[in-house]
């Protein structure tokens, strides 16, 4: 893989958009979708081959537990 073409970087997350021809171009945006129900993050980072997903989610104390 040659990397995220950079015409479709900041557009990556989004419904309906995808790379591939034949793709749906709902994967990523379902991601986004979840990681954020989360209070997370995902990023992606791409260069020529390289592509890099990183997914942040915050972790809570459990108040229980104590």
């Amino acid at each position: 893989m040659v990397g995220v073409p950079e015409h479709l970087q900041d557009k990556l997350f989004l419904p309906m958009v995808s790379g591939h021809p034949e793709g749906s171009g709902l994967g990523l945006a379902i991601a986004q979708s979840l990681v954020r129900r989360h209070n997370g993050l995902i990023h992606c980072e791409s260069v020529p081959g390289r592509t890099c997903f990183s997914i942040l989610i915050p972790l809570e104390k459990d108040n229980a537990a104590n």
